[in-house]
């Protein structure tokens, strides 16, 4: 067993993870939450035994978000609400640091620009 699950910590994580709410009547309780066409895992191991996956990239292939189920699995959503805020904050540094004045966009590298909210575009993210 992968660990005791909440699903209201589940979907609070989901949230501030960046993840959009849709309902769905067929969907566990009714809803799932969705991010870059991936939807958020609530619980691996049910997920796994409902859809028969046995491998990642099974899971990954059928649009579950494994890689942030894996990176937030762990995390309180105190945790994840420091470390927004901590990964924000340092953005908005780097933002500064580079000349940035608050109206333009900032050049990093690569096609990749920084924007005055801290925020990157261009490169993969666009």
């Amino acid at each position: 067993m992968v660990g005791k699950w909440n699903y209201k910590e589940s979907c609070e994580k989901a949230i501030l993870a960046g993840y959009e709410e849709c309902t769905d009547e067929y969907d566990y309780n009714g809803s799932y939450f969705i991010k870059d066409e991936k939807i958020w895992i609530h619980d691996l191991e049910s997920l796994c035994e409902k859809m028969g996956f046995t491998t990642i990239q099974e899971i990954k292939d059928a649009g579950y978000a494994f890689d942030d189920w894996l990176k937030y699995k762990d995390l309180t959503t105190s945790q994840m609400e420091s470390e927004s805020l901590f990964a924000e904050e340092e953005m908005l540094d780097i933002y500064a640091a580079i000349g940035g004045n608050g109206s333009n966009n900032v050049y990093l590298a690569d096609g990749m620009w920084l924007t005055p909210e801290g925020e990157l575009v261009g490169g993969n993210n666009a």
